[in-house]
């Protein structure tokens, strides 16, 4: 599964978007509206967007992201995915 992580209206997230779909290949996209939809449990080490473990994602796409990511967790996406 591939994990987009980009702002509103970009029209190059976008794209790739249309193209996976095309595919049929599994994603899910945030954006910087979504972001609530991001869970750190720092008890146990793990994170989860919407609803789906991070242990899930083969790739993550960082297109252009907001500063609302905090560094902690752009620091747990870079290091355990």
């Amino acid at each position: 599964m591939i994990l987009i992580i980009s702002r509103d209206f970009e029209p190059t997230t976008d794209l790739v978007i249309d193209w996976l779909l095309k595919w049929r290949l599994p994603f899910i996209s945030i954006n910087d509206e979504l972001y609530n939809d991001v869970f750190v449990d720092f008890q146990t080490n793990s994170l989860s967007i919407q609803g789906i473990n991070v242990s899930r994602f083969k790739v993550v796409w960082f297109r252009k992201h907001s500063s609302s990511i905090d560094e902690t967790t752009r620091n747990y996406l870079t290091k355990n995915i």
